[in-house]
């Protein structure tokens, strides 16, 4: 995933566990070299595979619009690696699910 028009900031997501082994955890990483911080996080073995990811990426983008008034996901270019379990279309779904575009009114509609 890269970051805002203009930046050179490149961030890679991954899953692990937190140190106690407690939580399953969405680490972003950048390589402005500020290390891992935590995105979301379930309580170890809740969710696995797919489940997991898409999980983890909707609590993570629903964050950022309700915590910090995004009104577009966290990123501008999304690569997902081999292997991976969502897609480029996965993560757009998911965009729709927290992001949904708002149906145009046409003025008529607004008529008493």
């Amino acid at each position: 995933m890269f970051h805002g028009s203009g930046h050179d900031e490149e961030q890679g997501i991954r899953i692990g566990s937190d140190d106690e082994g407690k939580w399953d955890v969405l680490w972003l990483s950048s390589n402005w070299g500020e290390g891992a911080v935590p995105l979301a996080w379930v309580a170890k073995g809740t969710l696995r595979g797919r489940a997991l990811w898409t999980g983890l990426v909707h609590a993570w983008f629903l964050g950022s619009k309700l915590g910090q008034q995004a009104d577009a996901p966290p990123y501008d270019e999304f690569t997902p690696v081999d292997h991976a379990l969502l897609d480029e279309e996965d993560v757009q779904a998911i965009v729709e699910q927290v992001w949904p575009e708002e149906a145009e009114v046409d003025d008529e509609d607004l008529e008493v």
